[in-house]
């Protein structure tokens, strides 16, 4: 039996489309291949963010949890002008801010991912 995927103009902005892009990979139908034989990860968890922070700059992530660190920052994935997205595997929910360049830091609170939960955010920066 097919699962019916939701329609997100995340899934589809994804310009790679390749095995290892991990934006695209809930829009592909499952086939038989290794990965569907050991099952696909329980908790993974997504951030989507739409964020128009100028040609040439970067958006990264810091926190708690899940490999992130709160000194250094890891690259979101870009899928087009404005369209963000960082996945991971969780076990327990995490705290995190995002900043352009690992240098400026998205006003406002820290946000809070939990396994299996998809967030979409619209960070402000000044």
């Amino acid at each position: 039996m097919s699962k019916k995927l939701q329609h997100s103009p995340f899934l589809e902005k994804c310009a790679c489309a390749s095995k290892a892009c991990t934006c695209a990979e809930s829009a592909r139908t499952p086939t038989k291949s290794k990965r569907s034989r050991t099952g696909a990860k329980k908790n993974k968890a997504r951030i989507q963010v739409t964020a128009n922070i100028g040609w040439g700059n970067v958006l990264f992530i810091r926190g708690e949890g899940a490999s992130l660190s709160w000194d250094k920052g890891i690259a979101l994935q870009n899928l087009d002008t404005d369209h963000w997205c960082w996945e991971c595997d969780l076990q327990q929910p995490i705290a995190f801010k995002l900043l352009i360049n690992d240098v400026q830091w998205c006003e406002g609170e820290n946000y809070i991912l939990t396994p299996k939960q998809t967030v979409t955010i619209t960070p402000t920066f000044t």
